[in-house]
């Protein structure tokens, strides 16, 4: 019997595992792909602060983000470059088998191609069903680090996200791409945006969010007149859910739920290394608490869910408010936007303010500088309000 098993062996269920297994406890890490980080769908974008409070792996960076570019749906463009790198570029699948190598080392078992059917919880432990019962195993604690939408979570009794957009993207030969570009407007993404990443020479990886028919959406972006020249050649489009709320509980008795299965990602931007790291690490402390005082119900873990909201939740009720008040923008309003960001001082508001990990202070300032400059220069601000 293992003392925990973690489904899922994405960056927050190796980190998880990798703390438990420094710390002497028997971990298993179920994966049910044949490597870690194989069909992953992810930006591969990482923020500074993430490789600086874990020590993250770091030969798998592909590109340093520290200049951005937005545009507008009339064209027009904004650009933005910090003093210092603000994230990196990685390559997400060899960073995530980088990062179960080291939970190995920390004493892990790595199962790969092993696909958890069916979890019945027992009073003294929890009995996992991997690949339709060819093999049965038995741990005191599990983490459920699947990724979102995962039907395993009501089989412990929890249920999971109830808003949800999508993610697609792919990874295209490119000419002409030295810099990140975030696209905005009702023809790219609505309510959401698009983007192209430069993560190696002459290749990018192009995107967007969106709330229905992801890929149909990918494909039209990709033929708009700012990308279809630059386009060389694509690799397959891949889609994902990303949740837009965290699950109503994220402990049960002998479980807890880490990452996109419990919804712990910027709301603003949905993307969710960092956040469930950090998640990770709480869970991992509250696991070795639970361990040690030989203690398995659900009151005993319910520190995991009150730690990771009074880290997380503010920020992502901020960005909830901020999708809601971006969604009743028309592409006129954002074009007016970027006329008055472009010479109301806004961008050096952003540009003392931005962290790219935690949007709560910049949303707040952002806001309270607009406002102010309305009520200061309301001419300025008329097209941007009566359109």
């Amino acid at each position: 019997m293992f003392d925990v098993a973690v489904v899922g062996a994405g960056p927050a269920g190796s980190m998880l595992a990798r703390i438990l297994g420094v710390k002497g406890y028997s971990v298993v890490l179920l994966e049910e792909h044949p490597c870690p980080g194989d069909e992953v769908n992810c930006s591969g974008i990482i923020g500074v602060e993430a490789f600086q409070h874990f020590d993250l792996p770091t030969d798998h960076i592909l590109s340093v983000i520290d200049r951005l570019r937005f545009i507008a749906p009339s064209g027009a463009s904004l650009p933005f470059q910090h003093h210092d790198p603000l994230a990196y570029a990685v390559n997400r699948a060899r960073f995530d088998a980088a990062m179960a190598a080291r939970a190995v080392a920390a004493g892990a078992v790595l199962r790969t191609g092993a696909r958890v059917d069916e979890i019945q919880m027992n009073q003294s432990d929890v009995t996992l069903s991997v690949n339709r019962n060819q093999s049965v195993l038995k741990s005191r604690f599990l983490v459920l680090a699947t990724g979102a939408g995962s039907r395993l979570l009501q089989q412990v009794g929890l249920s999971g996200s109830k808003k949800y957009v999508l993610g697609a993207q792919t990874e295209c030969e490119i000419t002409e791409a030295d810099e990140v570009e975030i696209y905005l407007g009702h023809r790219v993404a609505p309510s959401n945006f698009g983007w192209l990443i430069p993560v190696q020479k002459g290749r990018a990886k192009v995107g967007l969010i969106c709330d229905r028919q992801a890929a149909h959406a990918l494909r039209k972006f990709m033929d708009s007149e700012s990308l279809r020249d630059r386009i060389r050649s694509r690799t397959k489009i891949r889609c994902s859910l990303l949740p837009l709320d965290t699950i109503h509980r994220s402990y049960a008795h002998r479980t807890i739920v880490v990452g996109e299965a419990a919804g712990q990602l910027k709301t603003i931007t949905c993307g969710g290394i960092y956040y469930a790291l950090l998640a990770a690490e709480i869970g991992a402390d509250v696991l070795d608490r639970a361990l040690q005082h030989h203690q398995s119900d659900a009151a005993a873990l319910a520190p995991y869910e009150k730690r990771w909201r009074e880290l997380l939740e503010s920020e992502l009720r901020v960005g909830l408010r901020l999708r809601s008040l971006f969604a009743r923008l028309t592409d006129d309003r954002i074009n007016a936007l970027f006329e008055v960001a472009s010479q109301d001082g806004l961008m050096d508001l952003i540009r003392e303010k931005v962290n790219f990990d935690w949007h709560r202070d910049l949303v707040n300032s952002v806001l309270r500088h607009s406002l102010v400059r309305a009520a200061l220069h309301p001419a300025a601000y008329s097209r941007l309000l009566f359109r």
